[in-house]
């Protein structure tokens, strides 16, 4: 059962606690971006690059952990 709730973390090097935290961090990030174009979608004004950057900040950041070679 324990193995339900590690092997995905492992696979990528991680515990299931430093998973859950990067997991939390890169849903939260979502989650503000969602909110954010919400936003723009009704005001155009506000918020004009929110979502461009966190996906690109994202994209990095997964990126940078290919580069480390985790899984």
């Amino acid at each position: 059962m324990l193995s339900l709730f590690t092997r995905h973390p492992n696979d990528y090097g991680m515990t299931y606690w430093e998973h859950f935290k990067c997991a939390a961090w890169i849903g939260s990030k979502l989650a503000l971006a969602a909110v954010a174009i919400s936003i723009h979608l009704v005001l155009p004004f506000l918020f004009k690059k929110v979502a461009s950057n966190t996906i690109k900040e994202l994209y990095e950041f997964l990126d940078s952990r290919d580069a480390l070679n985790i899984k």
